[in-house]
């Protein structure tokens, strides 16, 4: 698959083997966690060196909740041996299989390079979005002059909705906060 590299978005996460007949751990990123097994394909990096790598599918056989975790069966991999090479691999979707959002709604993947704004003072861009369990923070990448020097810091925000974010244009691509 040669696609371009921008349009994939990562959903999860394949952990550490699970036993000895091949299955692995496995962390979803989506919003809810089962949705990840609705995504088709879903991709992994298959590097073939350091630096060169190919797209291939990820053929889940067999998904079930384990401990409040997934614990997924991989077609083809029946021991622990062969699970270990698909530990801490990420997981992969095309944004073109993300079903279309309306006005109101929006993806992460859309945040990003959002510029912030307080009180009409630009604060920085949205440079990667994390969580604390409790909610989502954007990290927002702020230069500032210094010694006649551009300097970088990092700014962390809550996504806290109303309280914090107070507007999200994506068309835009500007943030609104408190």
């Amino acid at each position: 698959m040669n696609l371009n590299e921008n349009k994939y978005i990562i959903v999860g996460k394949i952990l550490k083997p699970y036993g000895i007949l091949g299955w692995l751990h496995l962390f979803s990123f989506t919003e809810k966690k089962k949705n990840l097994f609705k995504y088709h394909p879903l991709l992994i990096k298959k590097f073939i060196s350091k630096k060169k790598y190919i797209w291939k599918k990820l053929l889940i056989q067999k998904w079930k909740i384990y401990k409040k975790q997934f614990i997924i069966k991989i077609k083809k991999i029946n021991d622990r041996t062969e699970a270990e090479k698909f530990n801490t691999i990420n997981i992969f979707i095309h944004e073109k299989t993300l079903p279309k959002s309306n006005d109101t709604e929006y993806y992460w993947k859309d945040i990003i390079g959002c510029t912030i704004y307080k009180k009409n003072k630009k604060i920085g861009l949205v440079y990667k979005i994390t969580n604390n369990t409790i909610y989502d923070i954007l990290i927002v990448k702020v230069q500032y002059m210094e010694n006649n020097n551009i300097n970088i810091k990092y700014k962390y925000i809550p996504f806290i909705e109303k309280k914090i974010i107070k507007l999200v244009n994506i068309k835009k691509k500007i943030i609104l906060i408190e």
